[in-house]
């Protein structure tokens, strides 16, 4: 299937790209390779690389959501095409799940999955219903679907015995906890009126993600510096700065500076101006994991679309946190290489990045790759503790 080269070259929105994918033939592979590419940030090493192999019959279209079982099975939500599609361990296309429709198991906009029940359940997010859907891994069998409070939620979430927590986005709320035996999603804490008062600026600066605590839950917000904690109630208790030294970090002003961006260019205009959030998960250690991501802007139009800006030269970043939060090994650059935004998911201590690239064929690849995530290479510096609450 031949992709033009433009076609990978569209506005950023919501951190996925939209371009039609062709076939991939690189290998599944695992090469334990360590990257640092600067000394005292965390050690990645490579676990493996896998090819998805779309055809034809199904092609993976636009805006794509990811998940990996235990199993080595890729689940890839295709917003684009309504359907979600099953990849093997090899990367060849297992099957597909639902359609486009409002009926039992089929979708509007397919958004964030996650594997439930020791890998034998998958929730898939319909952004478009407001809705979650679970489906029998085992043959895609559709059980039930449970009402959300919003389409748009976090896309790491935190899974402890029947109850998973993840962030909300576009809520008055910051979280919601799923008892997902049930239908009843709870939801907590108050979402920053910055947040809500301005969504254009948070677009373009990130997703929150939200991680339960022994004491609560810390929240990573988008224009934020560092985490937020809350208590279990959802109240907010304190704030820890997260130094950045190699990424852009989040300027003071930056609604300021959004501000006076979107009035000489309109909203769809913005620049991302700071470090975006992208991930955030906690590893066996306790550390917690953040991922952000920085872009440039490449150019101010586009053929057809006049009024767009295009992106380009995505870095993504790795810092840690130690476990009470006191001090932190920060900005480790993750060696992929794609011609758009990366969508970073984990499972247990490995960091996976769903990356696309344009071939010399005019093709595009679409590439799974797993990173361990180290402290081996760490050179720790104090965050400062928990102050007060940000405002």
């Amino acid at each position: 299937m031949p992709c033009r080269t433009s076609e990978s070259r569209l506005p950023f929105c919501l951190f996925l790209s939209a371009v039609f994918l062709g076939a991939c033939r690189s290998p599944n592979r695992d090469t334990g390779a360590e990257f640092a590419a600067v000394a005292g940030a965390p050690i990645l090493t490579a676990r493996s690389t896998v090819a998805l192999h779309d055809d034809d019959h199904a092609p993976l279209g636009n805006y794509l959501f990811v998940s990996k079982s235990s199993t080595g099975s890729i689940y890839v939500s295709d917003l684009g095409n309504s359907r979600v599609v099953v990849f093997n361990a090899a990367g060849q296309i297992e099957r597909l799940i639902g359609k486009k429709g409002n009926g039992p198991g089929e979708f509007q906009a397919p958004g964030v999955n996650a594997m439930l029940s020791g890998d034998s359940l998958l929730a898939v997010v319909d952004a478009g219903s407001r809705r979650v859907s679970i489906f029998r891994t085992a043959d895609a069998t559709f059980l039930r679907a449970v009402t959300l409070p919003t389409g748009d939620v976090g896309i790491n979430w935190s899974r402890k015995a029947d109850t998973a927590t993840f962030a909300l986005n576009g809520s008055t709320a910051l979280f919601a906890r799923w008892g997902w035996r049930g239908d009843t999603i709870q939801m907590y804490g108050s979402t920053p009126k910055r947040l809500l008062s301005d969504p254009f600026t948070v677009l373009q600066h990130g997703r929150s993600e939200a991680i339960p605590t022994s004491n609560g839950v810390v929240a990573l917000l988008p224009t934020d510096p560092g985490l937020n904690i809350l208590d279990a109630a959802g109240h907010a208790t304190g704030f820890v700065l997260l130094p950045a030294r190699r990424r852009r970090g989040e300027p003071n002003d930056l609604f300021k500076r959004a501000a006076e961006l979107q009035a000489k260019g309109g909203p769809m205009g913005l620049a991302p101006i700071g470090s975006m959030v992208v991930g955030m998960h906690a590893l066996g250690s306790g550390q917690l994991a953040t991922v952000t991501l920085d872009v440039d802007q490449l150019a101010a139009a586009s053929e057809g679309h006049p009024g767009a800006q295009l992106f380009g030269n995505f870095r993504l970043y790795v810092s840690l946190l130690s476990k009470d939060l006191s001090k932190s090994c920060v900005d480790a650059l993750v060696p992929i290489q794609t011609d758009v935004a990366p969508n970073p998911f984990f499972t247990g201590d490995t960091l996976w990045v769903l990356t696309r690239r344009v071939t010399p064929g005019d093709s595009v690849q679409t590439i799974v790759q797993g990173f361990l995530i180290g402290d081996h290479g760490c050179q720790w510096i104090a965050t400062g503790g928990i102050g007060p609450a940000r405002p």
